[in-house]
């Protein structure tokens, strides 16, 4: 080869391989792409700290010092079906309800819970047998006023976790008769 071959060789290759280093040194420093989408945030940990909370779109994340936690924000239904308690006389007792729970802070949330759906759910569910365990119950029970004591009972837990719950809806309810130990025989029922 003669050297203008090879000057001219040069003068292709070099702007090649500095095109080649920069996508190089790109794909090092961004590893990995992470899409979030509408209904779901995004939140970043930096070195096991919060920064921030993304939004839907396109993020590039270097695994090495950083992390994003997927949050979904859309309402989860969640039923509590024969969930067991015991009233403040002591008495047994049965109720059931269904609601939506949902994310009011992602942040928190991420923070706070492994699971958002299955640990809130649990708390939940312990909030209404401390709640129950403190009431008493006649066969005159008002459905909307147990919905209510039970919603706020449930929001109050929640909210210390970045959680939410839209109003309860009771759908079965009743405990057993004060003299009389439990049997399907002795049971009042408030709601049907």
């Amino acid at each position: 080869m003669t050297p203008e071959t090879l000057n001219a060789a040069a003068s292709i290759i070099a702007p090649l391989l500095i095109v080649l280093a920069v996508v190089v040194s790109r794909r090092a420093r961004f590893r990995k792409r992470i899409v979030i989408t509408d209904f779901r945030r995004g939140v970043r940990f930096v070195g096991g700290v919060c920064t921030g909370v993304l939004e839907a779109g396109n993020y590039g994340v270097d695994p090495r010092k950083e992390q994003i936690n997927i949050v979904d924000m859309r309402p989860q239904p969640i039923l509590m079906e024969r969930l067991g308690f015991q009233d403040a006389l002591q008495r047994q007792g049965l109720i059931s309800l269904g609601t939506e729970l949902f994310v009011r802070d992602p942040k928190l949330a991420a923070g706070a819970l492994r699971d958002e759906v299955k640990d809130a759910y649990i708390l939940a569910r312990d909030a209404v047998r401390t709640a129950m365990s403190t009431q008493i119950f006649a066969d005159s029970t008002d459905a909307a006023g147990l919905s209510q004591t039970l919603t706020t009972a449930i929001r109050a837990v929640l909210l210390k976790v970045g959680m939410d719950i839209s109003d309860i809806e009771v759908t079965e309810f009743w405990t057993s008769a004060p003299s009389k130990q439990y049997s399907p025989d002795s049971v009042s029922t408030v709601v049907q």
